[in-house]
């Protein structure tokens, strides 16, 4: 009999790729079935390697809505459906601002040798919920546009013990680096990532 374990990984493109984390689970799997008898009661397993799979063409990836408000002509705030979102802003318009003196003032030379300010700087995301009210979403609802019934990820993560094959306890963590520093305190513990899409509280 053969059986095809999928699983979804949630990971940040700057620090890795699919194909690393795929090396990684290899990896992982190899230390653990080093273990001795760690497998005792399950008979011989053999186990593959891990691998990228394609996404079925059937198969409609989850769309993030990003929302951005400008007034002004200036970027007032960033509404994602995912907290994974990362936004960086990029503004051309900076009269009067000198780099290295302006906080997230650079000076960009083109082809010539003429050059040009930009501000760059990271701006905060919020959720996409937090436009409920607001000017803003009373717009996109007077535009037709539903922002209520976009996907909307949250994140939860919980610690798995792999000596005994059972959750170390019932807390679910919002926070992952906190969930980190908790599986630390002992070894073998694993977090795991819960995606949960959908409107929750």
């Amino acid at each position: 009999m053969k059986t095809t374990l999928t699983v979804d990984i949630d990971y940040d493109p700057r620090v890795t790729d699919p194909e690393g984390l795929a090396s990684a689970a290899d990896r992982l799997m190899e230390t653990v079935l080093s273990t001795p008898g760690i497998m005792d009661e399950y008979g011989t397993p053999r186990f593959g390697e891990f691998f990228v799979a394609q996404t079925a063409g059937d198969y409609s990836p989850q769309q993030v809505l990003v929302i951005a408000e400008i007034s002004g002509g200036t970027l007032q705030e960033v509404y994602a459906s995912s907290p994974s979102v990362r936004t960086v802003l990029v503004d051309w318009d900076n009269d009067g601002c000198l780099p290295g003196q302006d906080m997230g003032i650079v000076e960009v030379t083109g082809d010539s040798s003429r050059s040009q300010l930009a501000y760059v700087g990271e701006v905060p995301t919020l959720p996409v919920d937090d436009i409920q009210g607001t000017s803003a979403g009373k717009a996109l609802q007077a535009a037709g546009i539903d922002y209520q019934q976009a996907q909307q990820e949250r994140h939860r993560w919980v610690l798995y013990d792999l000596g005994s094959n059972e959750m170390l306890t019932t807390r679910v963590y919002t926070d992952h680096d906190e969930a980190v520093e908790d599986a630390a305190q002992a070894n073998g513990i694993l977090v795991l990532p819960l995606v949960i899409r959908g409107s929750v509280t």
